[in-house]
């Protein structure tokens, strides 16, 4: 891509599959290296300096937070083979799924007190609302109608007082 960054390390935004390697070159251009840094500068932030599409970006962001809060992309096969992909979706599981161990447990309950996953959350529901095509509005011609000219006469069929019999 380009060689002012350096390649990725494996580990940058492991466990992110939803950002390609074109999202990941935005991202680091904007100065975000890894999933930690996803997870630590506010959304708004983020979206303010990528041109991601939101809804994807908020759920890359609810995954980071995730990743950081269970110690990483290796720890978080564990939620996940609960069907818990993100920190919004740990934080929703109540009661959560009886093998879910104690860590898990401690991650979740410290979750529900974060304010990122607060703020992931409201930006999530916010951009759930936006998925609605906005309305086709026809954009108004600012030229004037075109006027039509009725044919001279000669076209319609001879000259006026001239007679055809003769």
């Amino acid at each position: 891509l380009d060689p002012d960054f350096p390649k990725d390390a494996p580990s940058s935004f492991d466990g992110l599959a939803s950002l390609d390697p074109t999202k990941v070159f935005a991202l680091r251009a904007a100065g975000i290296q890894s999933a930690y840094d996803l997870a630590a500068m506010p959304i708004g932030e983020i979206a303010a300096r990528v041109r991601i599409d939101p809804r994807l970006l908020g759920r890359a962001v609810d995954r980071a937070i995730l990743i950081d809060a269970m110690g990483g992309a290796e720890a978080t096969k564990a939620v996940d083979a609960l069907g818990i992909t993100s920190a919004t979706e740990l934080t929703a599981a109540n009661p959560l799924p009886s093998d879910a161990g104690p860590a898990i447990q401690r991650v979740a309950n410290r979750l529900k007190t974060d304010d990122r996953v607060t703020k992931v959350k409201a930006w999530l529901e916010a951009k759930q609302h936006d998925e609605q095509p906005p309305p086709v509005v026809k954009q108004h011609d600012e030229r004037p109608p075109p006027v039509v000219q009725p044919p001279p006469a000669a076209e319609i069929g001879g000259s006026p007082g001239l007679s055809s019999a003769s």
